[in-house]
């Protein structure tokens, strides 16, 4: 194989390999969607596909659950294969076969998006819950996981929150829709209809 032919063939590999990545993300938020889809409207205000933006950072949320009783912050992953960690530790460990890969722990990632929404909404961390969804066949073996939930689990992650802890979730929205970078003018005309059903 020629030089120039093994460069493309690597980038052509690598592109594949991002492609593969983000459709399989983008199946494993549509699972996460599906339930969500069961949770009260009156109760409870669902944004996806976020991409917010203060002055110096970008954050990207897979889903944000608003409501009285807090604000679930979850993210989705679509994973394969078997991972190792803890829920503090910075990288889990994936096996695939005899493989062994690092990868960045999703919930230290879900918990710069917390600290990122907190100072963005002025809010106190102890109002955000994070979760980080995953597939029912993922194996993993993860220390201190309370965060974690399987996709058909999710809403057992939101319910059971009772008390109110949060009296002004308008105003949440309203920053929310100035801050969010995609699709700005859908998701503005999405939370006006909200802003008038709540």
């Amino acid at each position: 194989m020629h030089k120039s032919d093994s460069i493309l063939y690597a980038i052509s590999k690598s592109t594949a390999k991002r492609n593969h990545a983000k459709n399989s993300g983008k199946v494993g938020e549509a699972r996460t969607n599906f339930m969500l889809d069961y949770l009260p409207e009156d109760k409870y205000i669902v944004l996806s596909d976020l991409l917010l933006k203060d002055d110096v950072i970008t954050c990207q949320i897979d889903h944000l659950v608003i409501s009285a009783f807090g604000i679930f912050v979850i993210e989705t992953k679509n994973y394969e294969g078997f991972y190792v960690g803890d829920n503090k530790n910075k990288y889990w460990y994936k096996y695939l076969g005899e493989e062994r890969f690092e990868c960045l722990n999703p919930i230290v990632q879900n918990n710069g998006h917390i600290i990122f929404l907190s100072k963005l909404l002025k809010l106190d961390k102890t109002k955000f819950f994070n979760v980080v969804c995953v597939p029912s066949n993922a194996k993993l073996h993860i220390k201190n996981d309370g965060e974690l939930s399987r996709y058909s689990n999710v809403l057992t992650k939101i319910i059971p929150h009772k008390e109110i802890i949060i009296t002004n979730v308008i105003d949440i929205l309203d920053i929310i829709a100035d801050a969010n970078d995609n699709n700005p003018e859908e998701l503005r005309n999405h939370i006006n209809r909200i802003k008038e059903k709540y």
